[in-house]
């Protein structure tokens, strides 16, 4: 199988839902490489490094698994910042929520800031697979 992605970040404070991820998309080959952050701040710091001048098209990610409850910065206070971040660039990243939440309201709002999905944890092959289509 191709792999379709250059950067995955995942953004997670729980260390074995980062683990777990990390083992699926090594396993699917989906992308060519997995960066973990813990919070929405660092997942923000991340890009911003990655889109300075000149940009790291290599670390610049194209699909961010997004969790929703995180302390610092959660998924939606990062969805709310990102939003400030050039078209151009954000037009580029993919967004799934990857969360525990089966909050209907979260869905709903997940939705209103245009999310790629919404995966319900934990990952499973099948469910990373599925974003290649």
């Amino acid at each position: 199988m191709n792999r379709k992605y250059k950067c995955t970040l995942v953004v997670d404070d729980d260390p074995i839902s980062c683990f777990i991820n990390q083992k699926i998309l090594e396993l699917t080959k989906i992308t060519q490489q997995v960066k973990i952050v813990h919070n929405g701040a660092e997942a923000i710091k991340f890009i911003r490094n990655s889109i300075q001048e000149p940009p790291d098209k290599q670390t610049l990610p194209d699909l961010i698994f997004l969790d929703l409850n995180m302390p610092v910065m959660n998924g939606f206070e990062f969805l709310s910042v990102f939003q400030g971040f050039p078209t151009a660039y954000r037009k580029e990243m993919k967004i799934v929520v990857l969360t525990s939440s089966n909050n209907i309201a979260d869905r709903k709002k997940a939705k209103d800031f245009n999310v790629a999905g919404y995966i319900n944890k934990p990952l499973t092959i099948e469910s990373a697979r599925s974003l290649l289509g």
